[in-house]
């Protein structure tokens, strides 16, 4: 039941064996060739999330004054939708498999490797091409759990002055992720005030309803 499981698919894996981008070499979309099992999974969950058929513009309902008030709401309730789909879509695109070029994959597994990691756990968690979301785990966490890091600054002083320009570049990548992450909380955050706001509203139409007709 991996395809109505979130948890499980989603939020717990670091990386996600997924490449919906196209193939350079053919510009072939993903969805024409062959997909790998999580690719299969996320499309799964995504269509049982996200996947509902969406009407087709419908000028003439807006032509009715009977229908203006249905429609209108109901293009409401597909915009709260999408909102929630980007985020889906930009998680899953953070745990994707990385593009493979230069040598960011090597240099990442024998990070974890002097840590104590095996082959077959790198594997599992990272993969042969490490997502951008692990790769930020490693550069802003997994870095400083090894004494290495720590003794080579009793080395001289260029070194540490290396460290320090690698250490400010990747502040600023956690920094960027954090701030996209931070936009798209805030416009949930909105959506779901908006929802909460139009029901008390639909509630107080009501009784101002029935009030009327006592």
């Amino acid at each position: 039941n991996i395809d109505v499981d979130y948890q499980r698919l989603i939020e717990e894996p670091r990386f996600l064996d997924v490449d919906f981008s196209l193939d350079p070499a053919s510009d072939t979309p993903a969805e024409m060739r062959n997909l790998t099992a999580a690719e299969q999974d996320v499309i799964s969950l995504a269509n049982n999330l996200y996947g509902h058929n969406t009407p087709k513009s419908a000028t003439g309902f807006l032509a009715m004054d009977t229908t203006q008030e249905k429609y209108l709401q109901l293009r409401s309730v597909l915009a709260k939708r999408a909102v929630a789909e980007n985020s889906f879509n930009a998680i899953v695109g953070l745990k994707s498999r990385g593009s493979g070029g230069g040598d960011s994959a090597p240099f990442l597994r024998a990070i974890v490797a002097d840590l104590g990691m095996t082959e077959p756990d790198i594997n599992e968690i990272f993969g042969d091409n490490p997502s951008y979301y692990g790769q930020l785990e490693v550069l802003g966490k997994k870095i400083f759990q090894n004494a290495d890091f720590f003794t080579d600054l009793y080395d001289k002083p260029a070194n540490v002055q290396r460290k320090q320009a690698a250490l400010n570049a990747i502040e600023l990548m956690l920094d960027r992720a954090i701030y996209e992450s931070e936009l798209r909380n805030e416009m949930l955050m909105s959506v779901l005030l908006s929802s909460y706001l139009e029901s008390e509203r639909e509630v107080e139409f009501q009784a101002l309803t029935l009030a009327g007709q006592d």
